[in-house]
């Protein structure tokens, strides 16, 4: 993979990036192969810093800074900012819109992270798109950021995302991974947009609708 045809943007030490599907954001140790901060730090030749991180098998967004002390300020920035990620969900969703404030924890008795009593406080604002023949898309707002929030959230409500094999259904083939997209990023200093994935044209085109026309009009 060549790194810079993924770079979308530098100004000012940042350097924003549209993560592929597959490519952890950052390694175990720094100089593992294979994450995306191993990869920019190849072709920068320096060491470069993540801001954030994002799932291995979500596409989008991923922001890294060439200065350490900016690490804090973009961080900062995101928290006062909004993050906007488009994600196919199984099944006719109900709502135009929904705020889900469940709280996530780990759960012992499952082993995994879920929706549990003493979890910390979370919310996901979720936005239908629209609707197609087995699945429906939708836009989900996240205002705080816990480990795998997104999933979680609409897993819990019935509309896991399409693919999640680990929080819906385990034999969901219908994608490659699971369908969620890292789309768009609005802070105070700036607001960037990632390019739509082919494999979630694709599926929009197998569900039965027009994705790109359905966020024109959303």
């Amino acid at each position: 993979m060549n790194i810079a045809d993924h770079i979308l943007e530098e100004t000012d030490g940042l350097i924003v990036v549209n993560k592929p599907d597959d490519i952890p954001t950052a390694g175990n140790k720094l100089d593992e192969p294979g994450s995306l901060q191993f990869m920019l730090m190849e072709h920068y030749r320096r060491m470069i810093w993540a801001v954030h991180q994002i799932d291995k098998d979500t596409s989008g967004l991923n922001l890294f800074v060439r200065r350490k002390k900016l690490v804090h300020h973009w961080a900062e920035q995101l928290k006062a900012g909004t993050k906007t990620y488009l994600a196919f969900v199984d099944g006719r969703f109900a709502h135009k819109r929904l705020h889900i404030r469940e709280p996530i924890g780990f759960d012992n008795s499952k082993k995994v992270r879920g929706v549990t009593l003493d979890g910390k406080e979370s919310h996901s604002e979720v936005h239908l798109v629209a609707h197609g023949e087995s699945a429906s898309l939708v836009k989900v707002l996240l205002h705080t950021g816990r480990t795998h929030q997104i999933r979680i959230h609409l897993a819990h409500i019935g509309h896991p995302l399409v693919g999640d094999q680990w929080y819906g259904d385990e034999n969901d083939n219908r994608t490659h991974r699971h369908a969620l997209h890292a789309w768009r990023i609005d802070t105070p200093d700036g607001s960037f947009e990632a390019p739509i994935p082919a494999d979630f044209e694709a599926f929009a085109n197998d569900a039965g609708f027009d994705l790109l026309g359905a966020l024109s009009t959303d």
